[in-house]
């Protein structure tokens, strides 16, 4: 069996072999729950140490807990040397700890006495004497000093320690009501304590906060029962005392590595993770696993494979939610990660990482998510960007000292590596932080790209200097990613680059599809590799092919579901199978396919629902689900079942509002209202709601117009001003209108016109110009211009044509080709009726050709294909019956 498999089988045969043979079943029910397998693997290592009973022979030593006499101690008021036991304070997992008072004519003093009552074996006896050498090694304010040693006259050990009578540290922190600087002051001193361990070559390996205790402000680090001293002998499971009832390496579950579950080597990178989910319960009150069940091995499970959710997501408070959200979601997310390599490398990093962020300093961490958050930008706008600047300039001179000292002597090598690993850090420091943290600022997108562009040259020369290493193609290929994100991510803030950007992500692709065939089965390089499958489709799709981004959001889709099938609770591994549903939604309905475009679309509400329900107080989870109402709301109505769509739209703008309320400086959750209004005017008017519709459009009109003053180089706010003077046209012109309409048909034209100029790549572009141009003739035509009307509709031609021509996989251009002939028809009736039949019967055999293929691109304000065909071919008939024979 593979490891996690087995350190699940090792924690529950620790959890029942000591118990009766009368209540193992119903424990094995609980653990094992609806696993067979599971049952029988354990069973049969019970069986296995039934069997092994007499070889191993009766334990040297049983002592229950109260058998003081058996130790040299006559009664709980007794003596063990100097001291006077007063009461039993605590039970360990070999010991049982007393409160005692020294008792001679010394000097009076409370201590706290351990000694070894549970012992089953001369093993747990050397757990006490390890313990004793442990604490003898280590003087620190923050650790509770041993204050003396001895045996019993039965020759067990036992320890005298300083009596620590304070708080456990949670309990502290939520007893003071103390805030989240204050938590942070507390928790550096803990990290300061754990280090000097550390420095002295002993790792703790139970880090909780029973063990932490805090008197008058100051925390003490306790019970060094099971620590490890590094380099020396590792008291680890072959010496376990086999009545501790906890998991394999013997640690606290909840508070445990992966590499402890899995029974595999423990390094200070272990207290690094232990801290770490201390820091999350310290922050958020809450644990950083999301469990179905208290089962033990759903726990093992979750350490091993669950990626915890940002803090920031898991607070209710507001104040506090924007405390956590950007550094200190990275520096806690850093300190869990499942591979103890990528955590920090030692906890004096940690908490220096925890200082930087308190004064607004670059962290050390690599963001996974937002890493610094728009008030550490909008603190100093103008300033940000100088002293960006300054950065990159240190960064341009560490680069030349580093590639200059590769080529000196010897004793200038490891200088040299130090100094380039220093420059990576800080490149990497630069586009993953830097950058993700005022992504959502308005007017961030020239600086966004400046910071990328500069990193991403870095990357490249120290590519080019360093024999191939894995980390730094990954690091590589994530900064093409940012770029191409800046460059022309749809949906998003953006520079208007489309091919740069689809450039930009095949590179990213290139390289992580190198890396994961280099190490196959590694879960992070699949998610990478997902999210380069996942980009690239989405830039081919808005450039006009719809085809090959077809395969490519299946592959996304198929590398999603995958993660999905050995993972379905895992936060990330839904959120990928979401984004794959959008995009594979998305390229169907460009395609036609309205049917499985619907489908694709319900699965993605299905699964950013529940991410959601793992993590209520996520906002970019409820934005998602907002968004996925939305798009079926859209599918439906695409479909002609506009009274079925209407609820969609109102459960979306529900959560758009909330949303945009609690966060107004959010520039997505702004599109995403102003997108919300967008649709349910369109929904409106198709059940014959016009005046409603306009007031939603209006509404929208005024976000989106703020937007883009707010963000002049924002191609995407252009793009959405644009749209909306379209839509709001289709009203006007469905209400008859006719001048208001056009005047709005000018506008969005006046905006496509210069980014199709700009981006001549981008289908979106040609789109929105082809049918405004097309709509902004008839117009033209209801207001006696045929002349106008021809021009435009001509235009509007040439246009969807050859976009068409291009990628026929897309069925919205055929259908924009097809009502552009038909306005070109409108404008035609009276001075060349016969031109006007010809465009009339093309009109009709496009939409013809749609349906027999069983595509429909859904139509527009004006109606959708089924209505479209019948009144062109009303048309068509009408002037039949009066052209000339």
């Amino acid at each position: 069996m593979n490891p996690d498999r087995w350190a699940i089988v090792r924690h529950i045969f620790h959890e029942v072999c000591d118990l009766p043979a009368s209540a193992r079943d119903a424990a094995l029910r609980r653990l094992c729950q609806d696993d067979g397998l599971l049952r029988e693997q354990v069973v049969s290592l019970l069986e296995a140490d039934a069997r092994s009973a007499d070889f191993l022979g009766p334990p040297a030593l049983v002592v229950a807990p109260d058998a003081l006499a058996e130790l040299g101690v006559t009664s709980l008021t007794g003596r063990v040397g100097p001291y006077r036991i007063v009461r039993e304070i605590g039970q360990g997992g070999m010991g049982t700890v007393y409160l005692a008072e020294r008792d001679d004519d010394e000097y009076r003093q409370q201590v706290a006495i351990k000694i070894a009552t549970q012992a089953q074996s001369p093993s747990a006896l050397k757990w006490l004497r390890h313990e004793r050498q442990v604490l003898a090694n280590l003087q620190h304010p923050n650790i509770a000093k041993l204050l003396d040693g001895g045996t019993t006259a039965q020759g067990v050990p036992y320890l005298v320690m300083e009596y620590v009578e304070g708080l456990r540290v949670d309990e502290y922190c939520t007893e003071n009501h103390l805030d989240v600087e204050e938590r942070l002051a507390l928790f550096r001193q803990i990290c300061d304590a754990v280090d000097y361990a550390h420095r002295n070559l002993v790792v703790h390996r139970d880090l909780k906060p029973s063990n932490i205790l805090v008197v008058d402000g100051q925390p003490k680090l306790l019970d060094f029962g099971i620590a490890k001293l590094v380099g020396g002998p590792d008291m680890g499971n072959a010496a376990r005392p086999a009545a501790l009832p906890t998991l394999p390496g013997m640690m606290t579950p909840e508070y445990a590595s992966p590499e402890q579950i899995r029974g595999e080597r423990i390094t200070t990178a272990t207290d690094v993770f232990a801290l770490g989910v201390l820091l999350y319960r310290l922050l958020t009150g809450d644990s950083p696993y999301r469990l179905e069940s208290t089962a033990p091995h759903e726990l093992a499970k979750a350490i091993c494979d669950q990626e915890p959710v940002r803090p920031s997501s898991v607070v209710s408070d507001r104040r506090v939610r924007r405390a956590l959200r950007g550094g200190l979601d990275t520096i806690v997310l850093k300190a869990l990660k499942k591979d103890p390599s990528e955590r920090y490398l030692s906890v004096a990093q940690f908490a220096d990482d925890i200082r930087r962020h308190v004064e607004r300093l670059p962290l050390v961490a690599h963001a996974d998510s937002l890493a610094y958050r728009a008030s550490r930008f909008v603190f100093r706008h103008k300033a940000t960007v100088a002293a960006a600047a300054l950065v990159f300039l240190a960064l341009v001179i560490g680069l030349g000292a580093t590639l200059w000292q590769a080529e000196r002597a010897e004793s200038e090598r490891l200088r040299a590596q130090r100094h380039f690993d220093e420059v990576r850090q800080l490149a990497s420091a630069l586009i993953f932080d830097v950058h993700d943290g005022i992504e959502n600022l308005p007017g961030s997108v020239p600086i966004r790209q400046e910071l990328v562009r500069r990193a991403l040259g870095y990357f490249d020369r120290l590519a080019v200097e360093e024999t191939y290493n894995a980390d730094l193609q990954r690091e590589l290929a994530s900064a093409y990613e940012k770029l191409g994100s800046v460059l022309g991510q749809p949906f998003s803030s953006n520079l208007g680059e489309s091919m740069a950007a689809l450039e930009s992500y095949q590179k990213a692709l290139t390289i992580r599809e190198r890396v994961a065939a280099l190490t196959p089965g590694n879960r992070r390089l699949d998610f990478e590799l997902w999210s380069s499958y996942f980009n690239v489709a989405e830039l081919l799709r808005e450039t006009g092919q719809t085809g090959r981004a077809m395969r490519m959001n299946r592959l996304a889709v198929e590398k999603a579901e995958e993660h999905l099938r050995t993972a379905p609770n895992d936060s990330e591994a839904i959120r990928a199978g979401a984004r794959s549903a959008v995009g594979l939604s998305t390229t169907l309905t460009h395609a036609g396919r309205l049917d499985e475009a619907l489908v694709a679309a319900r699965r993605a509400l299905e699964l950013d629902e529940r991410l959601l329900k793992l993590n209520p107080s996520n906002g970019a989870a409820a934005n998602d689900v907002a968004v996925d109402l939305g798009r079926i709301g859209v599918a439906l109505l695409k479909q002609g079942q506009t009274s079925e769509a209407l609820p969609y739209f109102c459960r979306r703008l529900a959560m758009a509002e909330r949303l945009a309320a609690a966060e107004p400086a959010n520039v997505t959750y702004k599109r995403t209202l102003s997108s919300t209004y967008v649709q349910f005017a369109e929904g409106l008017v198709r059940n014959g709601d016009s005046g409603g519709a306009r007031r939603q459009q209006s509404e929208a009109l005024r976000l989106r117009q703020s937007l883009a003053e707010q963000n002049p180089q924002d191609r995407q706010a252009k793009i959405d001003v644009m749209f909306i003077y379209r839509e709001i046209g289709d009203v006007l012109l469905a209400t008859r209108e006719y001048a208001a309409a056009a005047e709005n048909y000018r506008l969005a034209v006046s905006l496509a016109e210069p980014l199709a100029a700009e981006d001549p790549d981008n289908a979106f572009y040609k789109l929105i110009l082809a049918s405004a141009l097309s709509r902004w003739a008839v117009t033209s035509v209801k207001r006696m211009d045929e002349k106008d009307g021809a021009a435009l509709a001509q235009r509007a031609i040439e246009i969807a044509g050859k976009a068409s021509a291009a990628d026929p996989e897309d069925a919205r251009f055929v259908c924009e080709l097809a009502l552009a002939y038909e306005a070109l028809g409108d404008a035609k009736v009276r001075p060349d009726p016969g031109s006007a039949r010809t465009l009339y019967e093309r009109s009709l055999a496009l939409l013809k050709g749609l349906r027999d293929e069983g595509r429909l691109a859904g139509g527009t304000l004006l109606g959708a294909e089924p209505q479209k065909l019948a009144e062109i071919q009303r048309k068509l008939s009408v002037l039949v019956d009066h052209l000339p024979e």
